[in-house]
């Protein structure tokens, strides 16, 4: 079950790291969806580098939910840097469902903001992070879960050889 949500977790980051990299290369398809509105115009502007960073930062938060589940392999030494920017990435996702208590988020002031698209599609991408978040946090507890058994199970073979 929980590599079923981490595909499907890879999966809608995947495809959203590749819009941001479309509207990097300067395609204008969709950008009003995605960008709240403020008295009729666009509450913010990106430049293409920043869209492309956040598509690549997008494209890493999908590989670690894949790593974490140990569906790719990770380095043995690196599997304690993994788990801690797991907690970061979770926690990013956190923040970002809470919002800005602005233009995003639950506590945004919906008073103020036009949503081009539906009310509920602001609503549907805080759960989607909430839901990101619990993924990637259950992703590290069953690494620290796993890599405890195994410490256990090597002291008890080592004792056992003695």
């Amino acid at each position: 079950m929980q590599s079923l949500v981490a595909l499907s977790m890879f999966s809608i980051l995947s495809i959203i790291a590749l819009i941001h990299v479309y509207w990097a290369f300067g395609r204008k398809k969709g950008v009003q969806l995605a960008i709240p509105k403020l008295e009729g115009s666009n509450a913010f502007t990106l430049g293409a580098g920043v869209i492309f960073l956040v598509a690549i930062c997008l494209s890493l938060f999908a590989s670690l939910s894949l790593g974490l589940i140990e569906l790719v392999f990770i380095e043995p030494e690196l599997l304690e840097y993994v788990q801690w920017a797991g907690i970061v990435v979770g926690t990013i996702f956190i923040l970002r469902a809470i919002g800005d208590f602005n233009l995003v988020g639950f506590t945004k002031k919906t008073n103020r903001v036009i949503l081009p698209c539906l009310r509920m599609c602001s609503i549907h991408r805080c759960v989607y992070c909430l839901a990101r978040a619990t993924s990637i946090w259950s992703g590290v507890e069953r690494r620290n879960s796993e890599q405890t058994k195994r410490a256990h199970r090597g002291s008890y073979t080592s004792n056992a050889l003695q």
